[in-house]
C-alpha cells in the first residue's frame, strides 16, 4: 500500500478535532443563548400575567427601551435596522455588544406585549425600498 494513503488520515486528525472544537463552542454558545432567552420571556410572561396594571405604564417601557439603547447602545444606534441590513447586504460584523441590548429589548417588548413583529415587518418594506417576495412565505407561516 502506497506510504502517503496511510498518512493522510493521520494528517486530517487535527483539522478534524479544530474543527469539532469550533463547532462544539458555538452549539454551546447558541444554545446557552436561546436557553437564556426562552427563560427571560417565560419570567416576563409569569410577571406580566400577575401584575395586569402594568399595561398602563406601556410608554414608560417605550421611554426606557428607547434610553437604553441611546445611552448605551451608542456603537450600534441602527439597532435592528443593523441587523436587517446585514441581512441583506453582509459587509461588516455586527458587534458582541448588541446581543445584550437585543435581548433587554425583547424582554421590555414581551413585559409590554408590543407587536414588534408587525414593526419590523413594516421597517423591512417601507425603510429599506426592497420587498423580498422569497421571504414573504417564512413571515407569513411565523
Amino acid at each position: 500500500m502506497n506510504k502517503w494513503l496511510q498518512l493522510e488520515p493521520v494528517r486530517v486528525i487535527p483539522y478534524l478535532l479544530k474543527w469539532l472544537a469550533i463547532g462544539c463552542t458555538i452549539g454551546i454558545l447558541t444554545g446557552t443563548s436561546s436557553a437564556a432567552l426562552l427563560a427571560t420571556l417565560e419570567w416576563a410572561t409569569q410577571w406580566r400575567e400577575s401584575h395586569h396594571w402594568i399595561l398602563f405604564l406601556l410608554p414608560l417601557g417605550g421611554l426606557s427601551s428607547g434610553l437604553i439603547y441611546h445611552y448605551l447602545g451608542s456603537s450600534v444606534e441602527a439597532g435592528n435596522n443593523l441587523l436587517l441590513e446585514e441581512i441583506h447586504d453582509p459587509r461588516s460584523i455586527i458587534p458582541l455588544r448588541m446581543a445584550p441590548l437585543v435581548l433587554l429589548g425583547t424582554t421590555i417588548s414581551h413585559v409590554f406585549r408590543a407587536s414588534v413583529a408587525g414593526m419590523l415587518f413594516g421597517l423591512e418594506v417601507l425603510a429599506f425600498g426592497k420587498f423580498r417576495y422569497d421571504g414573504l412565505l417564512p413571515c407569513a407561516i411565523a
